[in-house]
């Protein structure tokens, strides 16, 4: 029966994943009209005229977006039918922003050589609009997927999470997504071409989508100069910010909570999932692409500075995978009472013994009515130093934060090597973490217990062979 309904969450799990990642790829031209207002063209101008018809929507005036960028001459841009139409403007390169009537269709018109156009007629942030969807839905995806195959076995109960730290992820992740990264990304565009000699105009700079308007800087003048160094700052300045939050994260994380160090990995990583647009961009002029065109590179050059900051997001995934790779693996001892041996991996073990005013901290265990007290503390992943296990293990089961004064002792127990660390809280807040949380029922109980000296030399304590051990340093006035 169990088997059976991991299987089917599973499969519920799987299929989730597909249909948000075919929401997030999905041709704009797949989408039924009805469904969303928004009509999008780009492509290369082929001597002809390109036409583009609003889809109907309930507003009089419509959002538009038209960005050309001619290889020689310009681009005429007007409203109406070919026996009336009323000229907007011409350019050879550039983006302009503005309103439409709905009932009207957009003329472009080359009057040179070839050239490239980008238009976007609608309300870009309708949740089913292009950007909207590469925001949200992908990157949506794409954490369920890596969620589903670095669970353990596949199980869903390792993914599983609390309520409030579900919430503050997918919250997190929204924020990140539809406020901080659009801000950072146009703050770089800003910053790169005002040290390149542009003259910004902040009041037209709109920061984040909550306008309903794409994100997008805004200059009074930007010298020809400067235009790739602010066109490549909009990549630069997230990707550096991210490094900047995972190396305070790798400073700090054994002192914080488990909030704090969650945002500072997962905001880091949605930004860095950005830089997957630098390779749709290659060749394409913008972004990093614009730096590589101005400093006139070719061939392997360009490739390399065009997609320098995804080549860093991939190495930084791979150091976050080394790092985060033994994240729900671990299979936890089991203790047979009876003389039984314990069930579990034969990988070296590290706990804490965590004292503070004459207490230790212990998990109090009841299963299938037996009764016993053990150290918070788990396995030594591979690649992982005692010390390191030490802090990860008590902070994933008490949610405390401990600063290690010192090895106790180091003991062969069942096979296996287990390291006694002497420690301190230093912060957090004491609740039950997973798995042992989503584990409790009937039978099998989990609780965290401040344990003084007289109670300690009365409960059944395992491993017994280190009792005398904790009970002469609860004795020792000395920490």
């Amino acid at each position: 029966m169990r088997s059976a309904k991991q299987a089917i969450l599973k499969g519920f799990w799987f299929a989730a994943c597909c249909i948000v990642l075919t929401i997030g790829v999905l041709p704009q031209s797949a989408i039924p009209e009805r469904l969303t207002p928004f009509a999008i063209a780009r492509g290369r101008f082929a001597g002809k005229p390109v036409r583009l018809v609003p889809r109907r929507q309930g507003k009089s005036n419509i959002p538009m977006r038209v960005k050309i960028q001619m290889d020689q001459g310009i681009c005429l841009v007007s409203l109406g039918h070919d026996e009336e139409q009323e000229l907007l403007f011409s350019m050879g390169e550039g983006s302009v922003r503005g309103q439409i009537p709905r009932d009207e269709e957009l003329v472009l018109d080359p009057q040179g050589d070839e050239g490239f156009y980008d238009v976007a007629i609608g309300p870009e942030w309708h949740p089913l609009a292009p950007r909207a969807r590469r925001i949200v839905f992908l990157p949506m995806a794409i954490g369920m997927t890596v969620a589903l195959i670095f669970s353990r076995r596949l199980k869903p109960k390792a993914i599983h999470l609390p309520p409030r730290q579900s919430l503050f992820l997918a919250a997190t992740g929204l924020l990140s997504g539809l406020v901080l990264y659009p801000a950072v990304h146009e703050a770089g565009h800003m910053v790169f071409g005002m040290l390149s000699g542009a003259t910004p105009n902040w009041h037209g700079v709109v920061w984040t989508v909550m306008s309903g308007v794409e994100p997008h800087a805004a200059f009074y003048d930007v010298p020809k100069s400067a235009a790739p160094f602010m066109s490549a700052g909009g990549p630069i300045l997230p990707t550096g910010v991210a490094l900047l939050l995972l190396l305070i994260w790798r400073l700090i994380y054994r002192k914080t909570s488990w909030y704090v160090s969650a945002a500072l990995v997962l905001i880091p990583v949605l930004f860095l999932f950005s830089t997957v647009g630098c390779l749709f961009e290659l060749y394409r002029g913008s972004h990093m692409d614009a730096l590589s065109v101005h400093w006139r590179l070719t061939g392997i050059a360009r490739v390399l500075v065009s997609l320098s900051p995804f080549l860093v997001a991939v190495a930084v995934y791979v150091w976050l995978g080394i790092k985060l790779r033994g994240f729900g693996t671990r299979r936890r001892p089991s203790i047979d009472l009876k003389g039984a041996s314990e069930e579990m991996d034969m990988k070296p073990r590290a706990a804490a013994i965590i004292k503070d005013r004459g207490r230790i901290l212990l998990i109090h265990r009841i299963k299938e009515g037996r009764e016993y007290w053990v150290l918070p503390g788990g396995s030594i992943e591979a690649g992982e130093s005692e010390m390191d296990a030490c802090h990860r293990e008590v902070r994933e089961e008490t949610g405390l934060s401990i600063r290690i004064l010192g090895l106790l002792v180091r003991i062969e127990n069942r096979g296996r090597t287990e390291t006694y660390f002497r420690a301190i809280p230093t912060g957090g807040k004491l609740e039950l973490g997973e798995p042992e949380r989503s584990r409790q029922s009937s039978t099998n109980r989990y609780g965290l217990e401040w344990v003084d000296q007289g109670k300690f030399r009365e409960i059944n304590f395992q491993p017994k062979q280190m009792k005398e051990r904790i009970a002469e340093l609860l004795a020792s006035d000395n920490t």
